[in-house]
């Protein structure tokens, strides 16, 4: 059965109440945000009106994103992805560095944080609520920065394999021997540079146990770079040191260091070289002021495309780490699908002493919602039902558990499976979601004289097989709806009498939708042809050979569903 997407759970009242409170006022958070950033971040003094009403309206658009997010709304991945890659693109296009955008989209989250504590009657929100919206402003900046650093690094990834991180032309050779000059000196003080720079990075603000760690084990390595760059400045050079840069990125992102993390410790490297350099023409008087703002420009460059290779290999590891995590969490929900799914098989062995029952459950990689069950009623007739659910995984999981006891619970009180059918349907219409539905086929089995009474809810055909027939298996068609879908639903009874021997198989689509290559495995007419040629064999064995008929060599893209009961001669089986 096709998949069908689940109903997404509402959220917290108090939380859609916040939502509104925020949307309400959400020029008035923006207006602060600018006052912080004015005073915060050079930002506003590099940018024009036209750029300022642009950023003002990223402003307004991460606060909806962020208002989506708190109201669970399905559409946040795609706008929040969307939104990210708009503010890569504006952070490449003006060319501003990308920290001047990350800090200022975590200056706005914390504008709305603050704003939220000062003005809204937190009261109102549940300790749980409080949390949640806790984990949404680290969480709304992640999903955000993760594009914006994809789209900002892209776009500069063609400038970056041009330098190739060499100190090529158009260097004057003044300002090449000032960088020489400043290797050198490096070198001789590097056992003091490196800690000192350490020390730096651990003083500034919101520095984590992980960063320091990281630059205790890759300091020494960046600082290296540096010094061979200055001393050799060859492609050869610089695609080494690219890919030991990348390395670092790769690293950082293991150690589950951000990109901002990692900018910021280079940022306080800056200091540390500026005034290295400076003290060199300070007392070195034969370099031009030119030749030494020209040597600072070269050694910035540098230092930014540190950042950037450690952006670029931060990012493709952070993909893979979600990716991984995202396979991982599925994986896991699968496996929590497929147990559930097996605690609601039946538990005792489908013995009786008038018949015989087979059943098969083959569960698809991506576990479906296939259903059987077979019980006893208190006047020693047997229920038989089987079904599927609209669906994959969890979801399918959990609605498989309530159709279930819906049905076994209200069994009891019908002789009819229509009857129970239409009961069903009511509280079906009513519980589950508007595209969430149930095929299902029902037969109520009384051993004493061979009569089944049977109806179907949109599943596909069971099939009759007379023991003595030369003809082919006889279809049971389904008559009426699936169950869920519509308020009221007609459905009648149809009764078959069974004779000594004869074949009763039940299955779900999975069995005739088995592909072999871009082809069905075979036809509902093969399929019936099968229970034909089997009929004669004991049910469980039936069962198990159709099934392998159907699967050989081919793939099943659904759960495989199927179910026989046959009639003893003389009222016991041997």
């Amino acid at each position: 059965m096709a998949p069908a997407n689940t109903s997404q759970m509402m959220p917290d009242p108090a939380l859609l109440r916040l939502g509104d409170f925020i949307a309400a006022h959400a020029d008035e958070i923006v207006r602060r945000t600018e006052r912080v950033w004015e005073s915060s971040i050079l930002l506003f003094a590099e940018l024009d009106d036209e750029q300022r009403a642009q950023i003002r309206e990223l402003a307004v658009q991460t606060l909806f994103v962020w208002n989506q997010r708190l109201r669970q709304d399905p559409s946040y991945a795609r706008q929040v992805h969307e939104l990210g890659q708009q503010w890569g693109e504006q952070a490449a296009r003006w060319s501003l560095h990308i920290y001047s955008f990350t800090r200022a989209l975590e200056l706005l989250i914390q504008t709305l944080w603050e704003y939220i504590a000062e003005t809204y009657p937190m009261a109102q929100l549940s300790p749980a609520a409080v949390f949640f919206i806790g984990r949404l402003r680290d969480q709304v900046i992640e999903n955000i920065s993760v594009p914006l650093l994809s789209v900002y690094l892209q776009q500069r990834e063609v400038a970056m394999a041009q330098t190739h991180f060499t100190l090529d032309s158009p260097l004057t050779l003044p300002g090449r021997s000032l960088l020489l000059e400043l290797r050198n000196r490096l070198l001789a003080d590097r056992d003091r540079v490196l800690p000192a720079w350490v020390e730096s990075v651990r003083r500034s603000t919101r520095t984590t146990e992980s960063m320091e760690t990281l630059l205790a084990q890759r300091g020494g390595q960046l600082l290296d770079l540096l010094l061979s760059l200055l001393q050799s400045p060859t492609p050869e050079t610089g695609a080494a040191s690219l890919s030991t840069v990348r390395q670092i990125g790769l690293d950082s992102a293991q150690a589950g260091v951000s990109f901002r993390e990692m900018f910021h410790a280079l940022q306080q490297l800056r200091p540390i070289l500026w005034e290295s350099v400076y003290e060199i023409y300070r007392f070195e008087q034969y370099w031009h002021p030119a030749e030494f703002i020209e040597a600072l420009a070269r050694l910035h460059l540098l230092l930014d495309l540190f950042s950037e290779g450690i952006g670029q290999a931060y990012l493709r590891q952070k993909e893979m780490i979600i990716q991984e995590q995202a396979e991982a969490l599925h994986r896991r929900d699968l496996s929590l699908a497929r147990e559930i799914l097996e605690g609601l098989l039946p538990r005792r062995s489908l013995s009786f002493s008038t018949m015989e029952i087979g059943a098969t459950w083959l569960p698809s990689r991506e576990i479906g919602g296939d259903f059987y069950d077979i019980f006893e009623l208190d006047d020693g007739d047997i229920m038989l039902l089987i079904g599927d659910v609209s669906g994959k995984g969890i979801s399918a999981a959990l609605l498989v558990s309530m159709v279930k006891y819906v049905l076994k619970a209200n069994a009891p009180y019908h002789r009819s499976p229509a009857s129970l059918f239409r009961v069903a349907n009511r509280l079906f219409y009513t519980d589950m979601g508007p595209e969430l539905f149930v095929t299902a086929f029902a037969a109520r089995y009384t051993p004493a004289t061979g009569r089944l009474v049977y109806s179907s809810a949109g599943h596909d055909p069971g099939y009759l097989c007379r023991v003595n027939a030369r003809s082919r298996a006889i279809p049971l068609p389904s008559q009426g709806p699936a169950l869920g879908i519509f308020p009221e639903i007609t459905l009648k009874d149809r009764r078959v009498m069974l004779n000594a021997h004869d074949v009763v198989f039940l299955y779900t689509d999975g069995l005739v939708n088995v592909r072999c290559g871009d082809e069905l495995r075979m036809e509902l007419g093969d399929l019936c042809e099968l229970v034909h040629q089997y009929r004669t064999l004991p049910a469980p064995t039936m069962v198990q050979r159709i099934v392998d008929e159907m699967t050989t060599a081919c793939e099943a893209t659904d759960d495989i569903t199927a179910l026989a009961l046959k009639r003893c001669a003389g009222g016991a089986c041997d």
